[in-house]
C-alpha cells in the first residue's frame, strides 16, 4: 500500500501494532452530524480487507479531534463526541468518559494519555499502566499536541514551529510530519526531508512507526494514508531545498541555567483583588494585571508584565520578573476571562521559566502607572460616559441633580428673555418715568448668574436703565 484514499473526511489519526495499520478519521463534514471511523488492515495490503470497523455517530459540530495509539500491546483512541471526552482501548473495549475542552483536547506519549479537563484547560496526565492522575498546569484553547517519553505535556501552541519549514507538527520516534507551507505534507526521518502530496490539502498530518514502517495521514478534502518501510519514504520524492537562511544576528551562545528562587507577592495580588480592581473578563485580567505590576515594581524593580510582542505570545494574566539570564513569569489571575476568575501566584518553573541572552529580556515591559488608580499617572483623555444603567445610588443622585437644574436654566434664561423684551419695548416710557422693577424668580444659585446677564444687556443698550429684585 501507497497511497489509499478514504473520502470526505477530516480529523485523522494513525497508529501501528503488530503489522496491522489503525486509522481513526472524522467521516463527512464536520458541520454536519456524522460518525467518527476506526479502520485496521495489514500494512503491505491496499487497505480493503479490514480486520476492524469501529462507528459511533457524532453530533453536528462535532469535529471528534481523534488520538490513536499503541501502547503495550493494545490500541488506544482518545477522541470528543459532543460535550464528552472518550478514552477507549479498542483491544479490550474498556471505555473511560471525561470532560474535555478545547480544540485537540487530548493526546498520547510515553506511558500517559492527557486531556484539558475544566474550562479554564488545566490539564491532566493519567497513567495508562497505574491509572494515576496528575496536574499538569494549563493547556491552551488549541488544545494538546503530544506527551513526552519523559512526561511533560506539550500544547498545539508549544509545538507549532518546531518542525522548521511546517506547521502543526505530529512527532512518532524519529518521524515527524506537517502542514506544508504551500500544500503538500513535509516530513522529516532521520536527518532527511521530503516532501508528500505536494500542491494538495494536507491539514493536520499525523504519523505512526514501527521497526520496519511508516505512516502518514492528512485530510482536505478527503482522508488519505501514506503507508510503507523507511527506505520507501526516503526514496518517495527528493527532499525539497532547505528554507531560505534568515538574516539574523549570530545567537549569543548562554550557558544553561536553572530557575531562580522567587518571592511570593500573592498578599499584595489579593488585597487589590479584594479592592474591586479584579475582574471576570479578559480585559479585566490585563488591566488588574498592569495595576499589580506597576505596584509591585516600585519594591522590586525586577517585576514587570509580559508583553505581546514575543515568541512565547501572552496571557493577559501573568507577571514577569527579570533576572537578567531569564524571565520568569507568573499567573496572577487563574482562570483569566472565565466567570470563576480568582486571584492567585501561580509560578511553576516547568512552565513560566524561559532563560535568555544576558541583559535582553525578550518580552518583558516595565510597568507604567494606572490613570485613575495610580496617583502619578494623568488623567484619561477621554473619560468614559456615565452608565445610564449603572445602579450606583450617588450617580443617580447627582444625575437627577443636573437634570433638575438644567430645566430650572432653560426655565430662567426664557423669563430674562421676555424682560428684556419688555424693556426694549418701553425705552420711551423709561426716559420720564421711575425705573421699572422685573420680578425674576429663581433660585439663590442662579439669580447670581441671571442678573450678571440682564446687566450687561442693559448696559449694552446704552439708553436702558433698571432695577433688578430677587421676588420675596
Amino acid at each position: 500500500m501507497r497511497t489509499q484514499s478514504f473520502g470526505i473526511g477530516s480529523f485523522n489519526s494513525v497508529a501501528i501494532l503488530n503489522g496491522q495499520l489503525f486509522l481513526a478519521y472524522r467521516e463527512g463534514d464536520p458541520r454536519l452530524s456524522g460518525k467518527i471511523v476506526v479502520r485496521s488492515f495489514p500494512v503491505g495490503s491496499t487497505g480493503t480487507d479490514t480486520t476492524l470497523n469501529f462507528e459511533e455517530a457524532l453530533p453536528s459540530g462535532s469535529p471528534c479531534f481523534p488520538r490513536l495509539f499503541a501502547y503495550e500491546g493494545a490500541i488506544w483512541l482518545g477522541y470528543h463526541n459532543g460535550s464528552r471526552l472518550k478514552l477507549r482501548n479498542l483491544s479490550s473495549g474498556h471505555v473511560w468518559d471525561f470532560a474535555g475542552y478545547g480544540n485537540d483536547p487530548c493526546c498520547f506519549g510515553g506511558d500517559w494519555f492527557a486531556w484539558q479537563s475544566t474550562p479554564a484547560f488545566d490539564i491532566v496526565r493519567l497513567s495508562l499502566k497505574t491509572a494515576d492522575q496528575v496536574d499538569m498546569g494549563k493547556g491552551k484553547p488549541t488544545g494538546l499536541s503530544r506527551v513526552l517519553n519523559t512526561g511533560p505535556v506539550f500544547t498545539i501552541d508549544d509545538d507549532r514551529h518546531a518542525l522548521p519549514g511546517a506547521t502543526i507538527p505530529c512527532f512518532s520516534d524519529d518521524l515527524a510530519v506537517g502542514e506544508g507551507p504551500n500544500g503538500g505534507c513535509v516530513w522529516k526521518l532521520g536527518g532527511l526531508r521530503g516532501l508528500l502530496w505536494a500542491g494538495k490539502d494536507c491539514f493536520q498530518p499525523k504519523c505512526a512507526t514501527s521497526a520496519s514502517h511508516v505512516a502518514i495521514s492528512a485530510h482536505g478534502p478527503d482522508v488519505r494514508v501514506w503507508v510503507g518501510t523507511r527506505a520507501e519514504l526516503q526514496a518517495f520524492v527528493p527532499p525539497p531545498p532547505p528554507p531560505p537562511p534568515v538574516d539574523e544576528p549570530d545567537p549569543i551562545e548562554v550557558p544553561p541555567v536553572s530557575a531562580p528562587e522567587l518571592p511570593n507577592y500573592f498578599d499584595h495580588v489579593q488585597a487589590r483583588w479584594n479592592d474591586g480592581h479584579g475582574g471576570t473578563s479578559e480585559d479585566a485580567a490585563a488591566r488588574f494585571t498592569r495595576i499589580v505590576a506597576y505596584d509591585l515594581h516600585q519594591r522590586d524593580p525586577r517585576v514587570g508584565w509580559w508583553s505581546k510582542e514575543n515568541q512565547f505570545g501572552m496571557d493577559p494574566d501573568k507577571l514577569a520578573f527579570n533576572f537578567g539570564n531569564g524571565i520568569y513569569m507568573v499567573d496572577i489571575v487563574a482562570n483569566a476571562g472565565a466567570l470563576n476568575a480568582a486571584p492567585s501566584w501561580q509560578n511553576d518553573p516547568s512552565h513560566y521559566w524561559f532563560p535568555v541572552p544576558p541583559n535582553n529580556p525578550s518580552g518583558w515591559t516595565k510597568p507604567k502607572p494606572t490613570p485613575g488608580v495610580h496617583t502619578e499617572g494623568p488623567p484619561p483623555d477621554n473619560p468614559p460616559p456615565l452608565d445610564p444603567n449603572n445602579s450606583d445610588p450617588a450617580i443617580l443622585a447627582r444625575l437627577a441633580a443636573l437634570e433638575d437644574m438644567a430645566k430650572v436654566q432653560g426655565m430662567a434664561m426664557q423669563e430674562i428673555v421676555s424682560a428684556i423684551n419688555l424693556l426694549s419695548g418701553r425705552v420711551t416710557t423709561l426716559e420720564s418715568s421711575p425705573p421699572p422693577v422685573i420680578t425674576v424668580p429663581l433660585p439663590e444659585d442662579v439669580v447670581r448668574m441671571s442678573t450678571h446677564e440682564v446687566k450687561t444687556a442693559l448696559s449694552f443698550s446704552g439708553t436702558l436703565t433698571g432695577r433688578i429684585v430677587k421676588k420675596g
